[in-house]
Order: structure tokens, then C-alpha cells, then sequence
């Protein structure tokens, strides 16, 4: 006689695979998430080193455009700081090269840094 129920090894079968797929999903999840926060703070820093990059570009005299390699630090409003070095080499008579290299710490403890480069010719 049959009751149309389950057998214990069915249920049991059933919970596995419902335990696997739901650890799968937690997982995909976190790493999403963690994936999020990592190109959110590249997308700042990259922010970051643009902004300091036309304040350059948009000096109203040549001369004037100089870098010291000095690291600066900014914090943009997201409780981390972003660490910055503008750096200005003469290529060549009316060249320069502007380098804006940008650094900050994953939430790992990692560093992880960005740089932009743009060679401006005297005006």
C-alpha cells in the first residue's frame, strides 16, 4: 500500500541538493559583491586622477607646469584615502609628459594603484 509520500532517502537527497545549490548562490553572492566594491573604488580613484589631470592640462601657463612627485592625499567622501603623485618630465624644447599616479587600499589590505599619462605641448 502506498501513501504517495516520500521516503527518507528522497528527502534527504532533496535537502543535499538544496544545501549545494543555496552555498553556490551565497557564494556567487559574496563575490559579486566583493567585485562591486573593488570596481567602485577604481572607478573613484580613477575620478581622482582625472580631476588632478585637467587642473593640469587646464593651466593657463606653460612654465608653470611642474611636479614634484610629492604623494598627496585625498579622501573623497567614502572613508578611504586615495594617495596621488603628479610627476612632470620635459621630453623634449615645448613637451612635457604629466604622469598622475593614483593608489588606495581593497578592503583585503591589498594596494592596488592607477596611472594616467598625457604628454602636453607648449601653447
Amino acid at each position: 500500500m502506498k501513501n504517495g509520500g516520500f521516503t527518507l532517502t528522497e528527502v534527504m537527497v532533496g535537502v543535499i541538493v538544496f544545501g549545494v545549490v543555496t552555498v553556490a548562490g551565497f557564494y556567487l553572492f559574496v563575490s559579486g559583491s566583493s567585485f562591486i566594491e573593488r570596481a567602485r573604488r577604481k572607478n573613484t580613484a580613477l575620478e581622482v586622477a582625472s580631476s588632478r589631470m585637467e587642473l593640469i592640462k587646464g593651466a593657463t601657463d606653460y612654465a608653470l607646469i611642474t611636479g614634484t612627485g610629492e604623494t598627496k592625499t585625498v579622501n573623497v567622501g567614502t572613508g578611504i584615502d586615495y594617495n596621488y603623485k603628479i610627476s612632470v618630465t620635459e621630453v623634449d624644447d615645448g613637451h612635457k609628459e604629466i604622469e598622475v599616479e593614483v593608489d588606495w587600499e581593497l578592503s583585503d589590505g591589498n594596494k592596488q594603484d592607477l596611472r594616467l599619462n598625457t604628454i602636453i605641448h607648449r601653447w
